[in-house]
């Protein structure tokens, strides 16, 4: 999808309208430095009304890249998005790419899934998103509520499941959680109720040699009657 400040998704029944205004600027310090072209990810949630809730950069050839994508991201503006013709929240991730002679040149819309109601790389010897595996060590859970269903939902549905993807952030919290898989017996009602309970789960601060960072994690939900929360 060019980036010509306006950039339009109408794809695998995703339809989302991007005002991309202001663009990013090419760092001026970038080019002094004698680099020519970069790239940032951006992991983002836009609501059924089309405001951008939250967003977590992923990754970035360089750490101006990313600032410069980060002055301009919350001015842009996104129509409602609708998912098969239904309005829908996302959760999806841009690819921007700059290179010296044109400014940016590229935004590609990557990964877009349906968050509701239907249900890293080095920078400056840092990282935006931690890898689990360079934990100091695994992330552990300070409070974690059960989704809250009904028992004739989990009678009906007893044994599927739903599996989501999300981010904790520097201070332990979810952020951005969305379903990366489920089997065909699980309803929307179960994966909604699972998305508000992870929601509001804790985590202690994720470190990294002993430093706050982001990581990205998964989380599967089963749906045993024994196991769950129920009213």
């Amino acid at each position: 999808v060019a980036l010509a400040e306006k950039a339009k998704i109408d794809e695998s029944g995703i339809q989302l309208e991007i005002n991309a205004n202001p663009m990013p600027i090419y760092p001026y310090g970038a080019k002094q430095e004698g680099i020519f072209e970069g790239s940032v990810t951006v992991a983002l949630e836009i609501d059924s009304h089309g405001e951008l809730r939250d967003y977590i950069i992923e990754k970035a050839t360089d750490e101006r890249f990313a600032q410069s994508l980060e002055n301009v991201i919350e001015n842009w503006r996104f129509s409602a998005p609708r998912v098969n013709g239904e309005s829908r929240a996302l959760v999806g991730k841009f690819e921007v790419q700059y290179e010296f002679s044109g400014g940016v040149v590229d935004l590609n819309v990557t990964n877009f899934s349906a968050l509701k109601p239907v249900y890293m790389r080095h920078i400056n010897d840092e990282r935006y998103i931690a890898s689990p595996r360079d934990l100091d060590g695994d992330p552990q859970v300070i409070s974690a509520m059960s989704p809250i269903v009904s028992t004739s939902q989990l009678d009906e549905y007893a044994g599927s499941s739903c599996t989501f993807t999300f981010y904790v952030d520097e201070e332990g919290n979810v952020r951005m959680p969305a379903v990366s898989a489920s089997d065909e017996l699980t309803p929307v009602a179960l994966m909604l109720a699972s998305q508000e309970a992870l929601e509001q789960w804790k985590f202690e601060p994720p470190t990294v040699n002993g430093k706050p960072v982001k990581v990205r994690m998964a989380q599967r939900f089963e749906f045993i009657p024994e196991s769950f929360a129920s009213n």
